[in-house]
């Protein structure tokens, strides 16, 4: 609300770097310096990225940053073209006004920052004006997601086309990034339907809506479009959950990560059933995969508590 052009200038631009990771970053600015990566510079971005190959790394760095490039640049074309050119904002924006919106919202959302400069005299704070805009909705859950997931699945899927064919890593992600769609969309619906502060005032498909986009949103970006401060109980436990768990490796989400989540689920599921292994699609997951699963869950939970009780 009160930060100047150049304020929200640094904060945006510290949003794209984080969302490309530092050390992607780092080695897209060593590639186009003209300078090559050592075996040691390779290996931190492989460990970065979460998986990958030493010699294809130069090309993954590449087409990571140019994929998010295109991405948010379409993103932010369209919520231009939605914002300005067909109708407008609010009353007497200027294109300039406009565009800058658009950009500023377009690399928050792809690089799931949370953060938003619509004015408050629009109806309230973050993006509470755009509850029932499935269009704005759309788009921004749209770069919300693409962010989550990361480059490297959405280049599998690309290549593959087919389910069947793609690594393992990426049949969990996609299967486990929409079942906690689903899921957290349900329990938002489910407890807040009634509730008059947040979707009690709205039809069914804009309660639809505003269910889908805070299950997007919450587990990752941050962006909000009913007033949090006023759902209710039932609802900020599961909230939590999906804050906690976050996006994919080697995206733009923060979070334990989907991946980790997705094998802790696996092993709990593996030992109920007896099974010696942990697998999915009929194929086993390194067990130390499984131990560093374990370790991050366990670190962040007990980081959690001690920091919940020492609030």
């Amino acid at each position: 609300t009160h930060w100047s052009f150049f304020g929200q200038l640094i904060i945006i631009l510290l949003c794209f770097i984080g969302g490309l990771g530092f050390m992607t970053g780092t080695a897209f600015i060593i590639m186009i310096t003209g300078q090559k990566l050592m075996l040691r510079n390779r290996l931190l971005v492989r460990d970065g990225l979460g998986w990958g190959n030493i010699g294809s790394i130069t090309i993954m760095v590449r087409n990571t940053v140019i994929i998010a490039l295109v991405l948010q640049v379409v993103g932010i074309i369209v919520l231009f073209s939605k914002w300005f050119l067909v109708e407008k904002l609010w009353e007497g924006i200027s294109w300039a006004e406009a565009l800058w919106q658009s950009i500023f919202h377009g690399i928050s959302a792809y690089n799931n920052a949370g953060f938003d400069i619509v004015p408050d005299q629009l109806g309230g704070p973050s993006l509470w004006l755009f509850s029932t805009d499935p269009v704005v909705v759309l788009i921004l859950s749209v770069l919300i997601v693409f962010g989550s997931i990361g480059y490297l699945p959405l280049h599998d899927l690309a290549v593959k086309r087919r389910f069947t064919k793609l690594q393992l890593e990426t049949k969990i992600i996609f299967i486990f990034s929409v079942v906690l769609i689903i899921i957290g969309s349900g329990v938002f619906f489910a407890t807040e339907e009634s509730n008059p502060s947040t979707l009690g005032d709205k039809n069914l498909s804009e309660k639809l809506t505003v269910s889908i986009f805070q299950s997007i949103s919450t587990r990752t970006a941050g962006f909000e479009i009913v007033d949090h401060s006023n759902i209710r109980t039932g609802t900020t436990l599961p909230m939590a959950i999906l804050m906690v768990i976050g996006g994919a490796s080697a995206s733009t989400a923060g979070g334990i990560k989907i991946n980790t989540f997705a094998i802790i689920i696996l092993a709990a599921f593996s030992s109920l059933t007896g099974k010696k292994v942990v697998s999915a699609f009929k194929r086993q997951i390194p067990f130390d995969n499984v131990l560093r699963a374990i370790g991050i869950t366990s670190l962040s939970f007990f980081a959690i508590l001690f920091l919940a009780i020492f609030l």
